[in-house]
């Protein structure tokens, strides 16, 4: 089962309880209480569009979408996505820890580049892999709702991706 970063608009729709609808497809909008679908959603050029009818700003959509893990977080912390290895940041936190103990005096940034590393260092799966598992799922469930049959290894796959991402509460982003 392939898919990108980004979930396609069949499989936002799928995930609002949407219909197909012309080129697009029509879902209820999360933003507001919504009876009738109002949310029109489409793709262009490998990009998802949607619009709220009702009047709801693209702004509020988006934001429920994330929350409900359906659209990515936008990464915060461009010096923590820019080192390359596990051991730069191993290195920093010990170089950290050392300097601490001494009674070294740390800069505010030095105290928050650390807080970063350890988040990174122990998270038990990168903000990148929790999202991968979310979109599985959902291709997952989106595939067989269509009548395919998944093969041997998503089945496996997704029983560990959903064991992981819902029983155990994995959140989608650090």
């Amino acid at each position: 089962m392939n898919f990108t970063r980004h979930l396609s608009a069949e499989q936002l729709a799928f995930a609002l309880d949407g219909k197909r609808s012309g080129k697009g497809y029509q879902a209820r909008c999360p933003a507001h209480d919504d009876r009738s679908p109002s949310l029109s959603i489409t793709e262009k050029n490998g990009m998802v569009l949607f619009k709220c009818h009702a009047g709801c700003s693209q702004d509020e959509v988006l934001q429920v979408l994330k929350g409900r893990h359906l659209w990515p977080e936008e990464k915060k912390h461009a010096q923590v996505r820019n080192l390359k290895t596990k051991a730069e940041i191993n290195a920093f936190i010990l170089a950290h820890e050392n300097n601490l103990k001494r009674g070294i005096p740390t800069t505010t940034k030095a105290q928050q580049t650390y807080r970063q590393y350890q988040r990174i260092k122990y998270a038990p799966f990168t903000a990148d892999e929790v999202f991968e598992m979310h979109a599985f799922c959902l291709c997952y469930r989106a595939d067989v709702r269509k009548g395919l049959k998944p093969s041997a290894d998503d089945d496996a796959k997704f029983r560990e991706y959903s064991r992981t991402v819902y029983r155990l509460g994995v959140p989608y982003e650090w």
